[in-house]
């Protein structure tokens, strides 16, 4: 098993979210922050590093830990500090095809080969519902992606 890159694992699940079907309308992929929102590109999905925790290793075997990465949902500006109809429909629009694309790919799996470096069941386990954000400035969704891992080999 190779050592799980946090380039790797956020190359891949920027992969997994341009796999992303949306009823209607478009879900834009990013693999890093935009320098500028357009309406064009709403909504949006982007992998942010979050935080993880290590099991001790005391310098044998392989680190072994849980790494969350955030994925942000972008989904609309708002009008005079207010929700607006658009975002408001996007933040419906985008929630369940997220949530079902994560639950169809638990290994961080795509064209069925799992992603080297994941140990067990990569779980969402939150959605913060429709939030004004402080990083982008617009309405988004934000999610939480939990992975167990195996950050690094002993040599």
């Amino acid at each position: 098993m190779a050592d799980l890159t946090v380039v790797a694992l956020l190359d891949r699940i920027h992969a997994i979210n341009g796999t992303i079907t949306l009823a209607s309308g478009t879900l834009t992929p990013f693999r890093f922050f935009p320098r500028e929102w357009t309406a064009a590109g709403l909504p949006a999905i982007f992998p942010l590093l979050a935080p993880a925790t290590y099991e001790p290793s005391a310098g044998k075997g392989p680190i072994r830990g849980v790494r969350q990465v955030k994925l942000l949902a972008p989904v609309g500006r708002p009008n005079a500090g207010l929700l607006t109809e658009t975002a408001q429909n996007n933040a419906e629009l985008v929630i369940d095809p997220i949530i079902r694309t994560y639950r169809l790919t638990p290994l961080l799996q795509l064209s069925n080969t799992a992603l080297d470096g994941v140990t067990d069941v990569a779980v969402l386990t939150q959605d913060t519902g429709i939030v004004l954000s402080p990083l982008t400035g617009l309405f988004q969704v934000e999610f939480t992606l939990v992975v167990p891992v195996i950050a690094y080999q002993s040599s």
